[in-house]
């Protein structure tokens, strides 16, 4: 069985996301949430891990899960910078499209 978001479920997360002091950040968090529970079989998750996650073990088992994770949700949000319309949530956006390149592209030492 496939989970998937339906228009109103969509409509749900996209007002909470917005109605957050901290859009930004909400959306990355509602991001990752999203896609533990869509990719739950596909990395042979075991059921709700984002409620354990900050347990040393879960950390430590699934870190390249959540560093992909965590970088899919910063594209994310940086593909949809547009519907952000304050000027310190686009600021974050630029920053964390730094961040983000500088991460993927460390240089050779």
């Amino acid at each position: 069985m496939r989970w998937a978001r339906t228009n109103e479920q969509l409509e749900i997360r996209h007002k909470l996301v917005h109605k957050s002091k901290y859009p930004v950040i909400t959306m990355i968090f509602d991001y990752i949430s999203w896609q533990i529970d869509l990719k739950q079989h596909v990395f042979n998750l075991r059921w709700r891990l984002h409620s354990t996650i900050c347990r040393y073990e879960s950390k430590k088992k699934y870190q390249k899960v959540l560093n992909k994770l965590v970088e899919e949700a910063i594209e994310y949000v940086c593909a949809r910078e547009a519907d952000f319309v304050d000027p310190t949530d686009r600021q974050l956006i630029q920053f964390l499209k730094t961040y983000l390149y500088n991460k993927q592209n460390k240089p050779m030492e």
